[in-house]
């Protein structure tokens, strides 16, 4: 439900967009177990790759100075591409599809759950300005001192 409004977000501001693509990632790829078909496997990642692509050329084609992801956010990107590894080579490989069936899903649900925390804490504190344990001083209090001051000379 955050997405829809967020996404409006995006086209004002460069971190705003940062923090969409990244909630984007994590919520999109969340309803994967809700498509657990095999008939289903090729439209829903042809579907997902390309909105990943498109969102990532988007990023830099309307904020053209766009600085990137952090490293543990390009780490947790990478981690999507680990689990359909897992789901459909190496749980077949391992034989855990037969004793562990619904782990892919457990797996797809907690990494994506982690993804939506880490969006929620960091764009928490980037909309209260703080930058890790530093509060910043807010525009506003600066321009109303300025203000005051100028009232009183």
């Amino acid at each position: 439900m955050v997405l829809l409004p967020l996404c409006l977000l995006t086209l004002v501001n460069r971190d705003d967009a940062r923090y969409a693509y990244v909630l984007g990632i994590a919520g999109y790829f969340s309803l994967f177990p809700l498509l657990f078909d095999a008939d289903l496997y090729i439209p829903r990642y042809s579907l997902y790759m390309s909105y990943v692509a498109m969102m990532y050329g988007q990023l830099y084609r309307i904020f053209p100075g766009f600085r990137g992801f952090h490293t543990l956010e390009w780490l947790y990107m990478l981690g999507f591409l680990a689990i359909p590894l897992y789901e459909h080579l190496l749980s077949f490989l391992l034989h855990l599809d037969q004793r562990l069936p619904f782990l892919p899903l457990l797996l797809t649900s907690v990494y994506s759950a982690l993804g939506v925390l880490y969006f929620f804490g960091a764009y928490y504190l980037y909309a209260l300005g703080i930058s890790w344990g530093k509060v910043a001083i807010a525009s506003s209090t600066s321009v109303a001192a300025v203000k005051r001051k100028r009232k009183t000379k």
